[in-house]
């Protein structure tokens, strides 16, 4: 045992290890090999004769000794790459070549750790010949900087400045097994998406907070996680600058990228807000760039103008059909052009005005600086006539006769609003006049009549549920009032906090998906409507607006705002009113779909409520 002791101790003092080169040194260092057997791989680490190496026994006494054959990561990792991280450094073709074989031939072990060690090492390293697609100047980079030189990539980013492609003149950058390299590396073959903070204002996240449900926050773990991609921009920059052929082709190129980063990529194309207030939350929005690509003119109309996608009908482009990326990049609906062309208005006319903002006649009358002519002052009306006079019975010529409705029931509770006997009555009298100046807010569905007096210097109402022929002074079915309110501060219809609402408006929301799996939730900042259904081809087909009450339709009306209604006229029947009754008692819950709600609508009445917004005074 001291012999053998002692042999060890020699081995590691005097050089008796032969190498290739026929030099001598020891075996060992601070128990480390200082050189490895020989072995089919050529590599830059010291390697022993082999002549020395031949028998079974001289190998097994080595490989005691904790020499072995090298491993092919470890001499790429070692003897390779360090020369590609010196600021100064050359190479010839085919020494480049060379240790580009080496580098594949390591990234094919069986050993997974011995892997992720390589392509660390990799991706830290600028081994990669690439060129710069604008300049066309070479220079090394790492490899997750880089496109991988496919086709379509060349052509997408031709003439761009600071994109980097792979020199794929070196013939060793060619092949699948490069490429497969190159793409664990970090080089792609669609946009790049970068991870970034949101550029969402503080208003924009408070609004995400409310949609979700809880708008508060502590502040202290507000989570941002969005998306950008800066090669986009660089060529959404460039498309104007060229001729009207060349820029068709590179948006349809731009479109069939953005549809291979779908299938790579999905998420990308939502940001993840994360905020917590007794409680964790989490939101999602459209991701940065998603919303570039809606907002900015990259999509080429039928003259070659490059316009936003929801200036350009889809179907016009023909360009691959892609269900994910039509549901977040919003194109113009075909319905619009056939709505302006039964109207008699050329399409483009309605784009015009949507570019450049103008949305209200008062927008377009103001640039076009016409003046709307004088009117003849208002005659004013004591409020004993106003309310004294036969609105339907004025309006008979537009509704008709209509046959005898059961009448209402009178109001027991003493709250204002009439119930009926009908399932389909909502009606809610708002007449206030001393010191409030709103307008009335009236929906009837039953022969009703409400005659006012003054009492005691107030105006008291009535109820008169008697039968009342057609013509005479009471409701008629199905007749919606347009609410006027000159005070915009109104007060939930509910008698609910802001918090409070937007929680029942979630609940609603769940309840209806729960039945109706096919809606999803509209997109964040999504005005109009709450949900949508999509077809097979991912279009939408259905719109859905949800209306969300403690009480039912006997209690009270819902109402649609503006914008809302406009959704309702445009998408027609494919529009749907859900009225959602008792959200916060299960048992009661009922869910009530119109269908078509603003297609219904024949007349629009103007009655005594309308008084206190006008303008009595000449231009």
């Amino acid at each position: 045992m001291d012999r053998k002791l002692l042999l060890y101790v020699a081995i590691d003092t005097i050089p008796l290890i032969r190498l290739s080169d026929g030099t001598h040194i020891i075996a060992r260092e601070n128990g480390k090999p200082k050189a490895f057997l020989p072995s089919a791989i050529q590599t830059g680490f010291p390697t022993m004769h082999k002549d020395v190496c031949t028998s079974a026994e001289a190998r097994a006494f080595l490989i005691s000794l904790g020499i072995t054959e090298p491993d092919q990561v470890d001499d790429v990792v070692v003897n390779v790459l360090y020369k590609y991280k010196q600021d100064e450094f050359s190479i010839n073709d085919k020494d480049y070549a060379y240790d580009i074989e080496k580098i594949i031939v390591a990234f094919s072990t069986d050993s997974k750790l011995q892997r992720e060690k390589l392509l660390l090492a990799l991706k830290e390293t600028s081994f990669v010949m690439a060129v710069d697609a604008g300049t066309g100047s070479k220079l090394r980079v790492e490899p997750d900087k880089l496109y991988l030189a496919t086709e379509h990539i060349k052509q997408l980013f031709a003439g761009i400045p600071n994109i980097l492609i792979v020199d794929n003149s070196y013939e060793c950058l060619k092949g699948e097994k490069l490429r497969d390299l190159l793409e664990a590396c970090g080089a792609l073959w669609f946009p790049r998406p970068q991870k970034t903070t949101s550029t969402l204002s503080n208003e924009e996240l408070r609004i995400l907070r409310r949609e979700a449900g809880h708008e508060e926050t502590s502040y202290r773990n507000d989570c941002l996680e969005d998306w950008i991609i800066q090669d986009i921009g660089l060529l959404i920059n460039t498309l104007p600058a060229l001729a009207v052929e060349e820029r068709t082709e590179r948006a349809q190129l731009l479109w069939e990228s953005l549809c291979h980063l779908e299938e790579r990529r999905r998420g990308v194309f939502e940001g993840e807000y994360k905020w917590t207030h007794n409680g964790s939350y989490t939101k999602k929005f459209p991701s940065t760039f998603l919303r570039q690509l809606n907002e900015t003119s990259w999509v080429p109309d039928r003259d070659g103008k490059l316009q936003p996608p929801g200036l350009v009908i889809f179907d016009t482009l023909e360009w691959k059909n892609n269900p994910f990326l039509l549901s977040k990049i919003t194109f113009k609906p075909p319905l619009l052009d056939q709505l302006a062309k039964e109207a008699g208005i050329e399409p483009a006319i309605l784009d015009s005005l949507k570019k450049f903002g103008i949305t209200t006649v008062a927008d377009l009358t103001s640039r076009l600086g016409f003046t709307e002519p004088a009117s003849k002052p208002a005659d004013k009306l004591e409020p004993a006539l106003l309310y004294d006079q036969d609105v339907y019975g004025d309006a008979k010529d537009l509704y008709g006769d209509l046959p005898d409705i059961p009448p209402g029931i009178p109001d027991t509770d003493g709250d204002g609003f009439i119930r009926s006997n009908s399932r389909n009555v909502i009606s809610n009298q708002q007449l206030k006049v001393d010191g409030d100046s709103r307008g009335v807010n009236y929906i009837a569905t039953d022969y009703l009549s409400y005659s006012s007096k003054k009492v005691g210097g107030n105006w008291k109402g009535s109820i008169n549920s008697s039968k009342r022929p057609p013509g005479s002074n009471g409701g008629r079915p199905f007749i919606s009032y347009v609410g006027v309110h000159t005070n915009d501060e109104e007060s939930d219809p509910d008698g609910l906090d802001q918090i409070a609402r937007m929680k029942l408006e979630e609940l609603a929301i769940q309840q209806i998906l729960a039945v109706e799996p096919k809606l999803k939730r509209a997109a964040a900042f999504n005005p109009g409507f709450d949900l949508v259904e999509e077809g097979s081809d991912g279009q939408p087909i259905r719109w859905v607006e949800v209306k969300a009450m403690t009480g039912t339709l006997h209690d009270r009306p819902v109402g649609i705002s503006s914008t809302q209604f406009e959704c309702a006229r445009l998408h027609g029947a494919a529009f749907w009113l859900y009225v959602v009754e008792k959200v916060s008692s299960p048992e009661g819950t009922r869910i009530l779909r119109i269908q078509d709600p603003a297609g219904h609508v024949r007349t629009f009445t103007f009655d005594h409520g309308w008084v206190h917004i006008t303008k009595t005074e000449f231009v």
